[in-house]
C-alpha cells in the first residue's frame, strides 16, 4: 500500500539573497567536549549565477599582557585595605589611581598596538616594611598595581612575538612611571618620595584563570518546542542552570547557534554552550553548502569570564545579533503546519491553503535570530 505523506508549513528562514557568504566543511573531533574544526572558504556568492571569488577569511589572534608595579606609598597602615571590599579600600584605590590617571594615560597613548584595559586595572595594598621613628614605629602600605593590556592580531603570533610584545610593554610602563618621578610628585601625594619601583610581567595564561561557563545544548522547532533527544531543557533560551568549571585554564565561553532547513521543510533552531581555548570572536558566521534537501547556517558569540564575568555565555543577545538582519528584516510571519499522513491529518487543516498578504492568519512575532525573511514549504513523500 502506497503511503502518501504531504506537509505544508510557513516558517521563519533567513534569504538567499546576494551576499558573502562563508561556506565550509565541517570536521569535529571530540575530547569530552566540542571542538569546532574547519576547513573554510570564503565566497562573493551570487544565487542567479551561482558563482563567486574565492578568499580566505583572516583570523584573528588576542594576546593578553599584565604588567604589575609594585611602590611604597605613604598611606598608613589599616587591616581594612587588605580587604578589597571595605570601603576605605574602594576609597583609597580610587583616590591612588586617580592620581596616576595621567601616568596611565601615557602608557595607553604610547602603546597604540594594545589596549590598556583601565576598567580592568587591579590594586593590592600589602603591609611594607616598619620604619622607626625616634621611639615609635610606623608602618605604611605598598601598593601593587597590575595593569592588563590586550592586542588583537589578524595574524597568528609566534611565542617569540608574544614574548616581544610583552617585553616592550613592560619597558614602556617602566620608562614612564620613571619619568615621573623626574616630573615631581607633588600632586601625588599617597606616592612615597623614594617608591623603590618593581616591575615584572606575565602572558594572560599565567593567571590561573578557572572559568565557570555554561555547558549544554538545547534544539528546538519553529515553535520553540525542543525536539530530539539528549536534550538540556532550558539552554536554548538562557543556559544559566547549566554552570560548569571549564577542563582548561583560561578559557573563554562561547554560544554557538545552528539554523537549519532541512529536506522535509522543518526549520530548526540549536544552541550550544561550551567552553573554548578560541581568544577570537567571529564576527561573521557560516553556511553549509546549500542544495535542495539541506541549508545550514552556523553563528557563534564568544565571550571572556575574566572580563565580562563568570557564566557570560547566558542568553541570546550575543549570537541573536549576528544572526538579525539588521535593514528590512521581518516584524512577524504566519505560522501553521499541517501533515496529511494517507488521511491521517494533523495540524491545521487550513495550513495548506494560499495566504493573503493583506491578512495574518496565523500570526507570531519573528525573534531576532529569525528576522530575515518568511518562508512556505509543500513536502510529499510516496513510500512503497
Amino acid at each position: 500500500m502506497n503511503t502518501l505523506l504531504i506537509f505544508f508549513a510557513i516558517f521563519q528562514f533567513y534569504s538567499a539573497a546576494k551576499e558573502t557568504r562563508q561556506y565550509l566543511e565541517i570536521v569535529e573531533t571530540f575530547d569530552g567536549r566540542r571542538v569546532l574544526k574547519r576547513a573554510v572558504r570564503q565566497a562573493d556568492f551570487d544565487e542567479e549565477e551561482g558563482s563567486g571569488s574565492v578568499e580566505q577569511k583572516p583570523a584573528v589572534e588576542r594576546l593578553d599582557v599584565f604588567v604589575q608595579i609594585e611602590m611604597a606609598t605613604t598611606i598608613s597602615f589599616s587591616q581594612a585595605l587588605i580587604d578589597s571590599e571595605s570601603a576605605e579600600y574602594l576609597s583609597k584605590k580610587e583616590e591612588l589611581l586617580g592620581q596616576l590617571q595621567d601616568v596611565l594615560e601615557r602608557i595607553a597613548n604610547i602603546e597604540d598596538e594594545a589596549n590598556l584595559l583601565f576598567e580592568n586595572i587591579e590594586v593590592d595594598f600589602v603591609e611594607a616594611i616598619t620604619q622607626v621613628f625616634r621611639q615609635s614605629t610606623a608602618s605604611t602600605m605598598k601598593a601593587i598595581i597590575t595593569l592588563p593590556f590586550q592586542m588583537e592580531s589578524k595574524e597568528f603570533l609566534s611565542e617569540n612575538d608574544k614574548q616581544s610584545f610583552e617585553d616592550q610593554l613592560l619597558e614602556t610602563t617602566k620608562m614612564t612611571f620613571t619619568d615621573m618621578l623626574e616630573d615631581g610628585l607633588a600632586d601625588k601625594k599617597l606616592i612615597s618620595s623614594d617608591p623603590d619601583f618593581n616591575f615584572s610581567s606575565s602572558p594572560g595564561s599565567n593567571r590561573n584563570f578557572w572559568p565557570i561557563c555554561a555547558i549544554c545544548r538545547e534544539k528546538v522547532n519553529g515553535s520553540n518546542s525542543t525536539i530530539g533527544d539528549n536534550n538540556d531543557i532550558g539552554c536554548f533560551q538562557d543556559g544559566s542552570a547549566f554552570a560548569q568549571t571549564c577542563p582548561n585554564e583560561n578559557d573563554n565561553c562561547v554560544t554557538i547557534m545552528i539554523a537549519e532547513n532541512n529536506y522535509n521543510g522543518e526549520m530548526t533552531y540549536e544552541v550550544e554552550r561550551n567552553c573554548t581555548m578560541r581568544t577570537y570572536d567571529e564576527s561573521y558566521c557560516y553556511y553549509s553548502t546549500p542544495n535542495e534537501f539541506f541549508q545550514e547556517r552556523e553563528c557563534s558569540d564568544l565571550c571572556f569570564p575574566d572580563q565580562d564575568g563568570e557564566l557570560c555565555n547566558v542568553g541570546l543577545e550575543g549570537v541573536a545579533d549576528k544572526f538579525e538582519k539588521k535593514e528590512g528584516g521581518v516584524e512577524s510571519c504566519n505560522k501553521c503546519d499541517k501533515y496529511d499522513n494517507d488521511g491521517d491529518i494533523s495540524g491545521d487543516i487550513c495550513c495548506g491553503r494560499k495566504v493573503d498578504a493583506e491578512t495574518s492568519d496565523y500570526p507570531v512575532l519573528c525573534p531576532r535570530y529569525a528576522n530575515t525573511a518568511c518562508f512556505s514549504t509543500y513536502g510529499a513523500q510516496e513510500e512503497g
